[in-house]
């Protein structure tokens, strides 16, 4: 349950995304969990809602292992992700979950 531990005390505020790439966020602070459930790096670009202006930087912390059946994995601080007019655009690991934490104004 290493995923959670970034979510703690956080509510669902947002769910999309496709068969094999996940997407939800939380508000207060604004955290976005990237779930790529392939088995090769997907990138993917996420958009803001309502934040044209928002820029800066998101601190990035990815959840990945040896394959869908380690029942160990790590979560790891990776280079932070930065972002524009809302925008931020990022390459996933494979079998891998990622933890956006973007910044408020």
């Amino acid at each position: 349950k290493a995923w959670k531990a970034p979510l703690a005390g956080a509510s669902l505020v947002w769910t999309e995304g496709t068969d094999l790439v996940g997407a939800y966020a939380t508000a207060a602070p604004l955290t976005l969990l990237l779930v790529n459930r392939d088995t090769i790096a997907r990138p993917v670009m996420v958009e803001i809602a309502g934040e044209p202006g928002l820029s800066g930087t998101a601190s990035r912390l990815v959840l990945t292992g040896a394959g869908p059946t380690d029942i160990h994995p790590v979560l790891m601080p990776q280079n932070p992700v930065p972002f524009r007019g809302g925008r931020l655009v990022v390459t996933l690991d494979p079998l891998s979950v990622t933890v956006l934490a973007v910044p408020s104004r």
